[in-house]
């Protein structure tokens, strides 16, 4: 880690090992997964889908001089390089998370895409008979879901043009493990990327889903943008965005504002 640089994530297939959980591992593996699956987002008409969701997000961020990162089953859909554009076609919408807080919609899920804007709130916790005012960070879209990871950005150099970003493989499952943490409403996130569980986590998903390499035709059309070691030189725009999660007392918070935005 270097000074205000964050984490570097780097796509590279690792040296696959065999790992032996515990009972009460195997049981916490087991709760973040089936937690991943009951965490699905209400539809809305007309939802942009695919490569063609991409294009319109990316057109929109750059007419607005904003920057986004692409997430949801389609950030874990385009690590195969053998999917084509009507494979990317099956899943039913777009998700972008916006980076930048000035970024303003003309219409809601304007462009058919599930767009997740960033709030920042000042909220009081209480704990113990002590208080704490803390200013928190979250996204959430239209339908006021929150989700499940939020990150810390403060660092992001205006280097990285306006348009949408598609994060690199170990970014992405990153941040499904802490959306699985943040949803088992615990005040203590473990976010330990060199545990057993975390890696049993990942393995799941490098063997089933998500692979190291985009198609031809996403490197062609976002060029520098594809956030993975393999695509790009130096540090990529995930290394500034270090993920957190909420723990239950922030999370309750953040619910009993959200109605009011």
């Amino acid at each position: 880690m270097g000074m205000s640089l964050g984490f570097r994530l780097e796509c590279r297939q690792t040296q696959r090992y065999v790992l032996r959980l515990g009972t009460e591992q195997k049981q916490s593996l087991k709760q973040l997964l089936q937690m991943l699956q009951t965490l699905r987002e209400p539809e809305f008409p007309q939802a942009a889908r695919g490569l063609a969701g991409m294009l319109a997000a990316d057109e929109l961020l750059k007419e607005r001089s904003a920057r986004g990162i692409l997430i949801g089953g389609l950030a874990q859909a385009i690590w195969n390089q053998r999917r084509s554009p009507s494979g990317l076609e099956s899943h039913k919408d777009v998700d972008v998370l916006v980076l930048d807080q000035a970024f303003a919609l003309k219409e809601d899920f304007e462009g058919g895409i599930d767009w997740w804007l960033p709030y920042k709130r000042w909220i009081t916790i209480k704990e113990h008979a002590v208080s704490a005012d803390l200013q928190i960070k979250w996204f959430q879209n239209l339908n006021k879901v929150v989700l499940g990871f939020t990150i810390q950005d403060d660092h992001i150099p205006e280097s990285f043009a306006p348009g949408l970003y598609l994060p690199g493989p170990d970014w992405v499952i990153k941040s499904l493990y802490v959306e699985a943490q943040t949803h088992r409403g615990s005040e203590d996130i473990d976010l330990d990327t060199e545990s057993d569980i975390y890696q049993a986590f990942a393995s799941r998903f490098k063997r089933r889903k998500i692979k190291t390499r985009v198609p031809q035709f996403l490197k062609r059309i976002f060029p520098r943008r594809i956030c993975c070691s393999s695509y790009v030189d130096g540090l990529s725009l995930t290394d500034y965005l270090k993920l957190k999660g909420h723990v239950i007392s922030k999370l309750r918070e953040i619910n009993r504002i959200r109605d009011s935005i």
